[in-house]
């Protein structure tokens, strides 16, 4: 519990005092916001949960601490301008976005930084938009239907762009395998189906691709491998690509897959498979398995140094949620001291990157030649083979 406490102690802890600062030097404001569950961990003072920290809790804790860390990197490196941090925990509710609103603590930010998604998304980016505050979304690969925010960065691409980089490496590598496209019933399924249709239309009268078609209907969402069976070839490489991001339905996909081992196949994962750990199985002796990323873990030195802080601060190692917020707020935090409130004018600029090079471009309506939002469109293709893990391309 002490050390949970400390951990705490640290992220809130920070300077926050610029009143001798010359004139001469900017001050720029800007909020983190992510999901500690704070009023959760602590009742009457007293700390919920011993010494571990809940699955639910870990996330916004690593995303604070990333966050925090590239705090403490910016001040201790750079005094070209200040910048005055605030780290809120959403689930508070001293610190709710409706409260902070109302008390318009948005009033003074110069940008927004968040690990949210959902309702929390929504309510960021409809206060953000009006106030032409950039707002950088990390970790929500989703629009939720926002328009018209030009001032909307996603860095964790949408679910089309991930189907762009996917559709792209099937018809550069994959061509001439035999191909099913296997999926589930649901909202976000059909959008999945749609967009990899829209992919193969081309612009001729018949697809790019040909592909077998199989939707599970089955009420338990069971996979039926003798029917999977008879739609593939025993007498060349196979491709399933998997149309779902429900990861209790890819795992029964990986499964069925790998049971069928008289036949190699290659699955085609969704973003959603990074935290499948079925997909490391070094049994899965005839899969080769892929799936996108918007980060990847490269190893080099500025990734070196940032682990090895990290796991002094915390004594554990990072998750890709750290890495994001770390990389996210130091990246931001430079351009906002370099360029100012012009810094999306800027968005190209490589000479701040930090591990990955981001690639934000605007995202234009069908309809008109307005910008709805920025997005990052660099994605990765992992790829697991025989429990080896690599980086087939970045897109």
């Amino acid at each position: 519990m002490k050390k949970t406490y400390l951990l705490l102690a640290y992220i809130f802890t920070l300077a926050t005092t610029y009143a001798q600062v010359s004139i001469n030097k900017p001050i720029y404001r800007v909020g983190v916001f992510t999901s500690l569950y704070l009023d959760s961990a602590y009742k009457q003072g007293k700390y919920q949960f011993n010494e571990s920290v809940p699955k639910f809790i870990l996330k916004g804790l690593d995303f604070a601490v990333g966050a925090r860390l590239a705090i403490d990197t910016i001040q201790s490196t750079d005094s070209s301008s200040y910048i005055n941090y605030t780290i809120y925990d959403i689930q508070s509710k001293n610190y709710s976005i409706q409260k902070l609103k109302d008390e318009k603590a948005f009033d003074s930010l110069d940008l927004i930084i968040g690990n949210v998604s959902g309702s929390e998304f929504k309510q960021l980016a409809s206060i953000a938009c009006p106030k032409n505050i950039p707002f950088v979304s990390v970790t929500y690969p989703n629009d939720a239907g926002i328009s018209n925010c030009a001032s909307l960065i996603l860095l964790n691409p949408t679910i089309q762009v991930h189907c762009e980089a996917m559709y792209k490496h099937l018809l550069e590598n994959d061509a001439f395998a035999n191909k099913v496209f296997l999926s589930k019933n649901g909202v976000l399924e059909s959008k999945i189906k749609a967009n990899y249709d829209k992919l193969n239309k081309g612009s001729g009268t018949f697809p790019l691709l040909l592909w077998k078609n199989y939707n599970v209907t089955d009420s338990s969402e069971k996979i039926d491998e003798e029917y999977l069976a008879t739609i593939l070839d025993s007498t060349k490489r196979n491709v399933i690509i998997c149309g779902s991001l429900d990861e209790k339905f890819s795992i029964k996909l990986i499964s069925a897959a790998a049971n069928l081992n008289k036949y190699e196949i290659t699955l085609y994962g969704m973003p959603s498979w990074e935290t499948i750990s079925e997909a490391e199985n070094k049994s899965n002796q005839n899969l080769k398995i892929l799936y996108t990323t918007s980060f990847y873990n490269t190893k080099k030195q500025a990734e070196k140094y940032f682990e090895e802080s990290f796991i002094r601060k915390t004594n554990g190692k990072p998750s890709d949620f750290a890495f994001k917020a770390y990389e996210s707020t130091l990246y931001f935090s430079k351009l906002l001291m370099r360029f100012g409130y012009s810094l999306k004018d800027h968005l190209g600029d490589t000479e701040e990157e930090i591990f990955t090079p981001y690639r934000i471009n605007p995202v234009y309506s069908q309809v008109s030649a307005s910008v709805l939002f920025l997005e990052n469109k660099n994605v990765h293709i992992i790829q697991y083979e025989k429990g080896v893990k690599t980086e087939v391309t970045r897109q």
